[in-house]
Parts: C-alpha cells; sequence; structure tokens
C-alpha cells in the first residue's frame, strides 16, 4: 500500500484555502457586487441572471470533457498538476477581470461579465477536476485516502469561511474599489497556494 508523505499530505491540504477563498468570493458575493456597485439596471440584471444560470449548465457539460482532456494528458509533471496550475492562473486573472473592469455602458458590462463569468467557471473547472482527481493518485490505501480527504475538507472549510466571513467586513464604503483589492488579494492568495501543490505534491504516476 501506498501511503501518503507529510509533504504531500500538508501541501494538498493548504493548497486547497485559496482555491475556496476565490470561489466563495465568486459564488457567494458577485451579484451583491453586481447589485450594488451600479452597473446594471433592473431588465440588464435579470439577463445577466440567465445568462449566470446558462453558464451553470454549460459547466455540468464541460466538466466531462475537461476530465478525458486531463485524463489523457502525459507531462513530466504528471496529468493532474499541470492543468492544476493552468486553471488556477487563468482562474485568477478572470476573477480580477471580472471585478475591476468596468465597461461604459450597462449591456456592454452585461456582455463582458457573462463571458467572465464563463470563461471563470471553465478554468476552475480545469483546477478543480486535477485537484481531487490528484488526491486517489496519491495513495492506494482507503483508510490514508479518507484521512487526506478530511484534512482537505478542513482547510476548504477554512477557506470559505475566511472569505464569507472577511468579504462583509472589508466591503462598506467604496464597494468598487474594495471588491477590486479583495479580488486581487485573493487571486495571490490562489495561485500561491496551487504552487505548493505543484512543487510540494508528488503524485504516483503509475495511477
Amino acid at each position: 500500500m501506498q501511503k501518503v508523505n507529510n509533504r504531500n499530505k500538508w501541501s494538498l491540504s493548504i493548497g486547497c484555502v485559496g482555491r475556496d477563498l476565490c470561489y466563495t468570493l465568486v459564488s457567494l458575493f458577485l451579484l451583491t457586487y453586481l447589485q450594488f456597485t451600479g452597473l446594471f439596471h433592473t431588465a440588464q440584471f435579470l439577463v445577466l441572471s440567465v445568462i449566470i444560470v446558462i453558464c451553470r449548465v454549460w459547466d455540468a457539460i464541460n466538466d466531462p470533457m475537461m476530465g478525458t482532456i486531463i485524463t489523457n494528458t502525459k507531462t513530466r509533471f504528471g496529468k493532474f498538476r499541470p492543468w492544476l496550475l493552468i486553471g488556477a492562473i487563468l482562474n485568477s486573472v478572470t476573477l480580477i477581470l471580472m471585478f475591476t473592469v468596468r465597461m461604459e455602458s450597462g449591456w456592454a458590462n452585461v456582455a463582458f461579465i457573462g463571458v467572465m463569468y464563463l470563461l471563470w467557471g471553465m478554468t476552475f473547472t480545469m483546477n478543480d477536476i486535477s485537484y481531487w482527481d490528484l488526491l486517489p493518485a496519491l495513495t492506494s490505501d482507503k483508510k490514508e485516502r479518507d484521512n487526506l480527504t478530511t484534512m482537505v475538507a478542513v482547510f476548504a472549510s477554512i477557506g470559505a469561511f475566511a472569505s464569507g466571513g472577511l468579504i462583509p467586513i472589508l466591503t462598506p464604503g467604496n464597494m468598487v474599489v474594495a471588491y477590486r483589492v479583495i479580488s486581487i488579494i485573493w487571486a495571490i492568495v490562489f495561485v500561491s497556494c496551487q504552487l505548493l501543490v505543484f512543487f510540494g505534491v508528488h503524485d504516483n504516476k503509475h495511477d
């Protein structure tokens, strides 16, 4: 049975903090940001809400497609870690653009945010599938996998609760500037955490 060494265990677990930090920013606070920063009138907001729902449906279709691409990847860094890092970097860039770029017209903002949300979902899928597929590749021992999954879940909760707790405290006042700064800081944390996973985790290339 292949055991999970401490380096793999802690690198993979801590790496989840940045992922859920950013995921919570978008999943819980994107619509709040859009609603209270004066980007749209009611009709535009409703159209964007429909676009977001369509993007989520596309995510369900895109997931197995991305999984197939990752499974067939062969590199000197394995099949999972390259996509994990590429997804994190692209997702972070998309995240920053989503919270910093403001077009001159409302409908232009609808189109821009719609495209950014689509790209955000697709790039997060790159990282997400790679990250969770990496976990079972580290050990064939069920008990070890269960323990590792528990550790990852704990650190994921830390990221989610930190984001959910800090953002309402940090955003009163000028929300446009606050969300812009938060998106940049959160993105840096995300990429840093995934760099830790990329260099700190050595997966079993035979799996």
